[in-house]
């Protein structure tokens, strides 16, 4: 892959993930299964092969193979390498927000999007509560080119994630529907016990989403998406004006020419 030390692999890469430029990966870790959009994930694939690499030191290879995860310090300072303003996606090999993943660790990322502000820097996670207690810690200092997002496979995760995601502070709060394993409704989500909002046209713009990723499953024996999933989640954006971002269609099956649509947030938000 083109480094000289066996750590970094991994580390700051480009990327073939359509909406980031690159994957920024401090930490060799192996994520655990949370929900069904886990079975096929590609990052235990990718970590399997790590954990069997000669080239990688012992203890980064324990980390891909399930034991604790490993800060690579040497990793940390990558996004200040990366001179053009950049996409980049944080800990996409694994869960930055995983239980095993030291709070101390997760400071040392956040303090690097301060340090490379020419960046927007992408959080993506399956587990919002964590997201959401270390965010709301650091709302005093982030800005906004740290964007917040969860994963919602189907309708069950979308109830469960997305009213998380939408307390935290952020100035671009994100879903990413992916794989897509059925239909989802956003326009009626409560993020609060006591009333109810919806997530994509809600009268207060401090509780709403302002983009939505969607993509199907690709890999070995990927579950089949129904292209009018997307379409119905293309329809509840564009009536509220969210940008859509459609990735992919399930089994890289190809994109139908009105779902081709490739919408990012201002970046000034």
């Amino acid at each position: 892959m083109g480094f000289t030390v066996p750590e970094r692999v991994e580390a700051m890469n480009k990327t073939t993930i359509e909406y980031l430029d690159y994957t920024w990966n401090p930490l060799a870790m192996r994520c655990t299964p949370v929900s069904e959009g886990c079975r096929d994930c590609w990052h235990i694939q990718r970590a399997n092969m790590l954990a069997k690499n000669p080239l990688i030191p012992e203890h980064i290879q324990k980390a891909y193979a399930g034991g604790l995860p490993v800060l690579i310090e040497s990793r940390l300072e990558e996004p200040l390498k990366v001179k053009k303003p950049s996409i980049i996606g944080v800990q996409f090999m694994g869960d930055l927000f995983h239980e095993d993943v030291k709070f101390e660790w997760i400071r040392k990322v956040i303090v690097q999007t301060l340090a490379a502000p020419r960046h927007i820097y992408l959080f993506l996670t399956k587990r919002p509560e964590r997201m959401k207690h270390i965010f709301t810690y650091f709302s005093d200092v982030l800005q906004n080119n740290c964007w917040l997002g969860v994963t919602c496979e189907n309708q069950q995760r979308a109830d469960e994630r997305i009213p998380i995601l939408l307390q935290i502070p952020a100035a671009v709060r994100f879903v990413s529907i992916e794989p897509m394993l059925g239909p989802v409704d956003l326009t009626f989500i409560n993020p609060f016990d006591d009333f109810h909002t919806d997530a994509l046209d809600t009268p207060d713009p401090s509780y709403k989403l302002h983009w939505l990723i969607l993509g199907g499953e690709t890999g070995p024996g990927a579950r089949p998406m129904h292209p009018d999933w997307a379409r119905s989640v293309r329809d509840q954006c564009q009536a509220a004006g969210v940008p859509f971002f459609m990735k992919q269609m399930a089994r890289k099956e190809p994109i139908p020419e009105d779902l081709m649509i490739r919408e990012y947030p201002d970046a000034s938000m």
